[in-house]
């Protein structure tokens, strides 16, 4: 365990993930799913270091329709924030980002998933 305070500035991980974090349609309470490449209630493949472990998928309702969101793990559940520095906290593994009501797929770490990645993590 490495908690932010142990590294220097811009340090980076070696960690990444294959999930596929989406939004399939705007209007009411978005719908956003984190699932593996398999499809819907897939579990995805975490990778940190040499060591993959797997995640399982969910389905969440946001209430922040139209708003970018983020995704992290706390090792028991799937946790929205509404910014990268919030899901990069010490306690939350990095999942991926998805602008609910867009329709666009997102998700995974520097090398992981599909659509709009964390590259920055």
């Amino acid at each position: 365990y490495v908690d932010s305070g142990s590294i220097g500035a811009g340090s980076t991980f070696n960690q990444t993930n294959y999930a596929v974090v989406s939004s399939p349609a705007a209007g009411g309470a978005p719908e956003i799913t984190i699932s593996g490449t398999g499809g819907p209630m897939t579990s995805y493949v975490a990778v940190r270091g040499a060591t993959q472990t797997l995640r399982p998928s969910a389905t969440i309702l946001s209430s922040q329709s139209g708003k970018q969101q983020f995704v992290g793990w706390d090792g028991s559940q799937h946790q929205l924030k509404s910014s990268l520095p919030a899901v990069l906290a010490d306690n939350l593994e990095p999942v991926g980002v998805v602008t609910v009501g867009s329709g666009i797929s997102g998700g995974g770490g520097a090398t992981g998933g599909n659509g709009g990645r964390l590259t920055t993590v």
